[in-house]
């Protein structure tokens, strides 16, 4: 698993990931591997943000504006996720 560690690393959506929207949920389909991920709300919030390129700080700012969330536990989460979607290549270094 990858360690999100850096935290001016910044991430954005990788070419092959594409979006569709399947009754308000956001699923994503990895076009090479032909793998599908389906996100929960805060997920498809780190998603939405990953269109332009972000770090876990900017990420996590993002989040605890949007969401009633601990600082630590966003960070944590968020990292595991970016960790989850680099691993999958659904998203890349910018």
């Amino acid at each position: 698993m990858t360690e999100i560690s850096t935290p001016a690393m910044r991430y954005i959506r990788s070419p092959d990931a594409i979006e569709t929207q399947v009754n308000g949920e956001s699923t994503v389909l990895h076009a090479v591997k032909w793998a599908y991920l389906e996100f929960n709300p805060v997920a498809q919030a780190v998603w939405r943000r990953l269109a332009e390129p972000a770090s876990l700080g900017d990420l996590v700012a993002g989040l605890m504006a949007q969401f009633a969330v601990e600082e630590a536990v966003c960070r944590a989460e968020v990292a595991a996720l970016l960790s989850e979607l680099v691993d999958k290549g659904y998203i890349t270094p910018a």
